[in-house]
């Protein structure tokens, strides 16, 4: 909006410097040139993410365990960013539309504000939560990582339309008692690792 404003003065400017030359114009370039010259600085500058936006650390768990998930024979990992679940679910609609993953041979692991706190996850229900809590379970267990179920029910905008496809889904997200929301990278760390040692699981079953 800035910018926008910013070009409008300008441009006003050249009007008025058309209709009344030497009269004014001068007032109206030099908080435009100034807006514009903030406009410029803010953009070269790097970008600061929001400590408390949980996405970031969701992402970086997400590149971490990417990373790291290599020479795998059984089993191929996509990982996606869907972005904005926060405001609706079409990006991961869309996904599952351009993309009919089968179902009996899938496992979605959404992320979900990896803030502060502790990690926990959750399960979509349906006939597949017994086995993918197996699964977590004994993964968890490979690392050395104590992880505590949310219990039935849904985190975040991903979830649901993963349940209504029938997908096998879990959700991993950061849980806080005190109700801090602060990107944690350790956080990132511990859900990286937990995502290589399920799909290390995976690939051991075939």
């Amino acid at each position: 909006m800035s910018r926008i404003i910013a070009l409008a003065l300008v441009a006003l400017a050249a009007l008025t410097d058309q209709l009344a030359p030497h009269r004014g114009w001068v007032l109206l370039v030099v908080p435009a040139s100034i807006l514009l010259a903030l406009q410029i600085v803010a953009a070269l500058r790097d970008p600061q993410p929001d400590p408390r936006d949980g996405g970031v650390g969701a992402l970086a768990a997400m590149l971490l365990a990417a990373q790291r998930l290599h020479d795998l024979e059984h089993v191929e990992v996509w990982a996606v960013a869907v972005g904005a679940t926060s405001l609706d679910s079409i990006g991961v609609e869309d996904l599952l539309t351009t993309y009919p993953f089968e179902r009996d041979h899938t496992l979605v692991i959404a992320l979900e504000q990896i803030t502060d706190g502790t990690l926990r996850y959750r399960v979509s229900a349906g006939e597949s939560r017994r086995e993918v809590d197996a699964l977590v379970t004994a993964a968890s267990a490979s690392i050395a990582l104590t992880i505590s179920n949310g219990g039935p029910g849904d985190v975040g905008a991903l979830a649901g339309p993963l349940r209504r496809r029938g997908m096998r889904a879990m959700t991993l997200y950061g849980h806080d008692e005190r109700g801090l929301r602060r990107t944690d990278p350790q956080l990132s760390e511990t859900a990286a690792s937990l995502i290589v040692a399920i799909v290390g699981q995976l690939e051991d079953t075939g």
